[in-house]
């Protein structure tokens, strides 16, 4: 299957240059990744470190990741994660 992972940094973040799987494509706060050809079942584990120079007051959420792929019958798929919370101290 041919898979597209797009992730959105959050606003006053930095993303460090350090993954587990090197995007494709970085534009801003968008991060692309590319998979082209993945089996059936096959996972893929992708991380990164996100930093900010400010605390945050509250909570920050963290947006949701798209997933999009076209099965083996040639049909389009659009999957989201589940958006994050982070809580800050104060």
């Amino acid at each position: 299957a041919n898979v597209k992972l797009v992730d959105h940094l959050p606003r006053l973040t930095k993303l460090h240059e350090k993954f587990t799987l090197e995007p494709n494509k970085i534009e801003s706060n968008r991060l692309e990744w590319d998979f082209s050809a993945m089996a059936p079942g096959e996972q893929k584990i992708v991380s990164y470190i996100i930093y900010s120079s400010i605390m945050p007051v509250g909570t920050v959420t963290l947006p949701s990741a798209h997933v999009s792929y076209t099965d083996m019958k040639e049909k389009h798929h659009h999957v989201y994660s589940n958006r994050g919370l982070v809580v800050g101290e104060g």
